[in-house]
């Protein structure tokens, strides 16, 4: 939890830095071969009474949605599940708590994100796409 540090925005880009980052940290447990294609990941992010302003919010929002990460898909290639298929799996999103911030008109401030990412994504669609002839 970094609740009640002050970090405000400076901190935040560094957050946002990480949050981008973290799908190249994996972990080994106990030499498992068969787990080493584990990554961790952040659950849960407690940022509330840290001084953040919009533009602190907005670099680490746009770091999630950059990363193209959250909601976390995490497989479980068991022997087999009730509907007869090999995977099955859990989702996780980010909890992210950041009350008691300098962050002005939240519902505003929210659909303007909804509506930059939404660019965002249709922008990427449009270049993934290849035209054959």
């Amino acid at each position: 939890m970094l609740h009640k540090n002050y970090i405000g925005d400076y901190g935040a880009y560094f957050i946002a830095h990480y949050l981008n980052r973290q799908k190249n940290f994996s972990v080994y447990p106990g030499g498992d071969s068969q787990n080493s294609n584990l990554t961790l990941f952040l659950r849960d992010l407690h940022l509330s009474d840290n001084r953040i302003t919009q533009n602190g919010l907005r670099r680490l929002l746009e770091g999630l949605d950059e990363a193209f990460q959250y909601p976390i898909l995490q497989l479980d290639h068991g022997n087999g599940n009730s509907n007869g298929s090999k995977s099955s799996g859990k989702v996780w999103p980010l909890w992210l708590r950041i009350n008691n911030n300098y962050i002005h008109s939240p519902v505003e401030f929210l659909g303007q994100i909804e509506q930059m990412v939404f660019e965002r994504r249709e922008k990427a669609k449009r270049v993934n796409c290849q035209i054959r002839g």
